[in-house]
């Protein structure tokens, strides 16, 4: 066998960082901002709750709502949600075992 030339790739740290920005621009060019404030569906989407129960929480006043424009359209702040669902307690109460 003749003496064969392998090539030789010379990777600069310029080149390994325009590619990890590449990378990252492109994992994050299809994920959605973070929401700042849910409609009572989504929020009975998120906790997986019914929309009657966020209803209801609403209006006896167990979590804080806001209204939009002159349609009563309930958004529930993000840290809103996350508070109140943080406050829900650790045990079933009145339920028996």
């Amino acid at each position: 066998m003749e003496d064969e030339k392998v090539p030789v790739y010379v990777i600069t740290e310029a080149m390994i960082r325009r590619v990890i920005r590449e990378e990252v621009a492109n994992h994050f060019a299809f994920m959605e901002p973070a929401k700042l404030a849910y409609t009572v569906d989504e929020a009975a989407r998120a906790t997986g709750l019914g929309v009657a129960f966020i209803r209801a929480q609403i209006r006896n006043n167990y979590m804080a709502a806001r209204y939009a424009g002159s349609r009563p359209i309930i958004l529930i702040p993000a840290d809103e949600l996350k508070r109140w669902v943080e406050s829900l307690p650790d045990d079933p109460r009145g339920v028996r075992r």
